[in-house]
């Protein structure tokens, strides 16, 4: 051909490259959709093909905004993306595809956040009207997680990032997701009232429980906790924790009702466990007023021990080993984090080495071996 002439691909019409990716997505859509729900002979591979169908869907969206010259900011096209599948994850009741359409939505809103420093309220809205609902209609325990830790991180970058700012903005966000986590954990306790909703109760409480000690630790610092007071107060801090504390007082209370009428006077111990969230609330509150900073660090570390503790043993009665992972886990962060602040100042640092090389292994030996022997002796209980 001629010189300079342009390439085969760019004389095709629009409208032909237009209706070839349709006709594409179509036909895998089609493929996939026989092969999982009409011959019912490879789900999987069919289950692939309408996975990678919501991928394509994805591309096509940026193809024709190239196409057609369409000028938008980019997050606009994952918010088309994730809307545009999430029918399908309704018609159709795959798990894979409502994850895929949550983790979507929680990059359009972090991505819209960072760009224009908004909360980004119709995130919110959208988990809340069509996503959650459809996490529940279809028992996808899954996508249900993958929601929560989105609307987690919304939290974060959206009310806590606009709201909060200034020296102590740190200190304000890690109070605010102690509060979340306690709000996430209490719901897990009303689900388990009901036998519809029990089986999600784990994950409210898996990501409540992750917050819960994540923050504490993080609070469990001298630096960190000393700033806490000044922005407490503040009008927009203060309006959204105590919607949060409401909520949490409220829903505590009426599993504590609940629990009363339907456990027989016998209860469980697994079950005083569950109510012991109201000492963690207790204890909190006892933590912010205290005026000497040291009183903060010790309960702060205090109620990292009893988070711990009270984890190993409601994982221990409720016969979930991960929670007893966790409990361990929690357990080994916060003492080598208080080892290395405190000890490391007072040993010539060849000696301090030795000496935590040969702590890690035995107190390494010791945790395993306590671990292992809860969850055999929970199985054979089992």
């Amino acid at each position: 051909g001629d010189v300079g002439a342009p390439r085969d691909g760019s004389r095709i019409p629009r409208s032909v490259r237009l209706a070839n990716i349709i006709l594409l997505i179509a036909a895998v859509n089609y493929v996939g959709y026989d092969l999982v729900f009409v011959r019912k002979n490879y789900p999987r591979i069919g289950t692939a093909l309408l996975f990678l169908a919501a991928l394509q869907f994805g591309a096509a969206i940026w193809l024709v905004a190239q196409t057609f010259h369409i000028t938008s900011r980019y997050h606009n096209g994952v918010l088309f993306w994730a809307l545009g599948i999430l029918p399908v994850a309704w018609l159709l009741g795959m798990e894979s595809i409502l994850v895929l359409s949550s983790a979507l939505l929680t990059v359009w809103t972090l991505w819209k956040s960072g760009d224009f420093g908004i909360v980004n309220y119709p995130y919110f809205v959208l988990m809340i009207a069509l996503v959650l609902p459809l996490c529940y209609r279809h028992e996808a325990k899954r996508a249900l997680f993958a929601s929560l830790a989105g609307i987690t991180l919304w939290f974060g970058f959206g009310p806590c990032a606009v709201y909060f700012s200034g020296s102590r903005a740190e200190s304000m966000i890690a109070v605010s997701f102690l509060f979340f986590g306690l709000l996430l954990y209490v719901t897990g306790m009303l689900h388990s009232l009901y036998r519809r909703f029990k089986g999600y109760e784990f994950v409210y409480k898996f990501i409540g429980i992750v917050l819960l000690f994540g923050f504490t630790y993080f609070l469990s610092f001298k630096d960190v906790v000393d700033g806490v007071l000044p922005v407490l107060f503040s009008s927009t801090a203060f309006s959204i924790l105590f919607g949060i504390f409401v909520f949490m007082i409220s829903g505590t209370g009426l599993f504590l009702a609940m629990r009363r009428k339907r456990t027989p006077a016998g209860s469980t111990k697994a079950a005083q466990i569950e109510n012991s969230a109201i000492v963690i609330v207790l204890l909190f509150l006892i933590l912010v007023p205290f005026p000497a900073v040291v009183m903060k660090v010790i309960l702060a570390n205090l109620l990292l021990l009893a988070l711990t503790i009270g984890t190993v043993a409601l994982g221990y009665f409720r016969e979930r080993a991960y929670l007893i992972n966790m409990g361990f886990l929690f357990f080994a962060i916060q003492f080598l984090t208080r080892y290395f602040d405190y000890v490391y100042r007072y040993l010539p640092r060849s000696l301090f080495f030795i000496v935590t090389g040969v702590l890690l292994i035995v107190l390494a030996a010791f945790m395993e071996k306590k671990r292992r022997h809860l969850i055999q002796e929970m199985k054979d209980v089992q």
